[in-house]
């Protein structure tokens, strides 16, 4: 149950940074968003990734 609701988050956090990865460089200067943030949800992702990888071999 706790690792289905894991999985979830996973997968719904790593979507959204695929999404903001792919918008393209003139919206974000349009709503003046700082690039950092899409590499920084593509940098969670991965942690989060990591984080899980460890904690399924850990546990089973």
């Amino acid at each position: 149950m706790i690792q289905q609701i894991i999985l979830w988050v996973w997968g719904i956090t790593i979507f959204i940074a695929l999404i903001v990865r792919l918008i393209p460089a003139h919206i974000y200067k349009k709503r003046d968003w700082d690039k950092d943030r899409a590499r920084l949800l593509s940098l969670y992702s991965m942690g989060g990734m990591a984080v899980l990888w460890f904690f399924f071999r850990h546990y089973q």
